[in-house]
């Protein structure tokens, strides 16, 4: 109870300090690096599949069942315009008791050309991102498991670097004969080590998190949905105008004015994803996010931003996801994850 006491202690300053997206450093740690994740909705914390990729997000899905996992994945946004990239490598081990993971999360941003203030060409330059995770999770009770992860993140453009360490504190209730998980998280809690400059530390994009996955007994439907940041509600924009060009925060004129901005503001909160679950070595997802499809449209038509789909196919000895997720109307993300239990190959074709 001490130690649970000093932990909340030192997590409220963040929790009152909490920001919206973008406002804030590191916010790459808030993208999916799992193509099960795109095709979900974006961002998924209760599929409990022994698949390490997803655990990545949130430790306390581990279990003995991930034991053995290894997992790496790529994915291109925009790729015929531009050269950024991201990708992710992950593995898992178990215990009598405890249950490990470890992995690296990477975005590269391209190759620029530098110039100096008057315009001559000089180097070229690039810009990297970098994530490493150490996760440790133990069931606390029946069904119920706990979970922590340390990311210390580190960030390289030309030449200014940054360093912060962030960490997430994960609970979740996992009922594997009703097929039910349900997970509540605290994500990115930290702190902004070593600025790009020595003018100012920023905040970073702390989130706390609720998350249920349940597949129907007698279908072959698996349901997702996930809530993102409870610790604020009013999420809209700081902008005067919305993605229609019309004013937004003005006061409510009327009771179903209020009604209205209460409404969408939980949606703005909400992503969803479904798999249809065709056999058990093929499944099919789809998801949209709320949120994406608001924040990322341009005009009236949203021209099927938020929306995403992919399948995962498992084989003998290993599975491969793919994911396809528009993420603005500018164009999508193609996203590839190949998983294999290592441990089970070593048995095979090894031992």
């Amino acid at each position: 109870m001490k130690k649970l006491y000093i932990y909340i202690c030192l997590l409220l300053p963040i929790v009152t300090y909490s920001q919206l997206g973008g406002s804030n450093t590191f916010e790459f740690v808030t993208t999916s690096f799992s193509a099960r994740e795109h095709a979900l909705g974006g961002t998924i914390l209760s599929l409990d599949d022994a698949d390490v990729s997803l655990a990545m997000k949130n430790p306390s899905l581990l279990d003995s069942s991930y034991s053995g996992m290894f997992s790496t994945s790529w994915g291109g946004f925009h790729i015929l315009q531009t050269d950024i990239g991201m990708g992710s490598f992950a593995y898992a081990h178990s215990t009598s008791k405890i249950n490990y993971s470890a992995g690296v999360q990477f975005f590269s941003y391209g190759k620029f050309s530098g110039y100096s203030e008057d315009g001559t060409p000089s180097e070229t330059f690039f810009a990297h991102d970098y994530q490493l995770i150490t996760a440790a999770s133990y069931e606390i009770y029946k069904k119920i498991y706990a979970g922590i992860s340390l990311k210390p993140v580190l960030s390289f453009y030309e030449s200014y670097s940054s360093f912060g360490i962030l960490h997430d504190v994960a609970l979740s209730y996992k009922c594997k004969e009703n097929d039910f998980t349900t997970s509540f998280i605290v994500r990115n809690a930290g702190w902004h080590i070593k600025p790009y400059t020595s003018l100012h530390k920023e905040p970073v994009p702390f989130s706390i998190d609720f998350g249920l996955t349940k597949k129907l007994s007698h279908a072959p439907f698996r349901f997702s949905l996930l809530y993102q940041g409870l610790q604020k509600f009013d999420i809209s924009y700081t902008s005067v105008f919305d993605s229609k060009h019309t004013l937004i925060n003005q006061p409510e004129s009327t009771s179903r004015d209020a009604y209205m901005r209460f409404f969408k503001n939980a949606l703005h909160h909400v992503s969803i994803g479904a798999e249809l679950l065709l056999f058990k070595s093929l499944h099919a997802q789809f998801g949209y996010d709320f949120r994406k499809a608001y924040e990322m449209s341009y005009g009236s038509s949203n021209k099927a931003v938020g929306v995403s789909f992919g399948f995962h196919i498992t084989l003998s000895y290993f599975s491969v996801s793919y994911a396809w997720a528009k993420q603005h109307v500018a164009g999508a993300t193609n996203f590839f994850t190949f998983s294999t239990n290592i441990d089970n190959l070593y048995t095979q074709f090894i031992k």
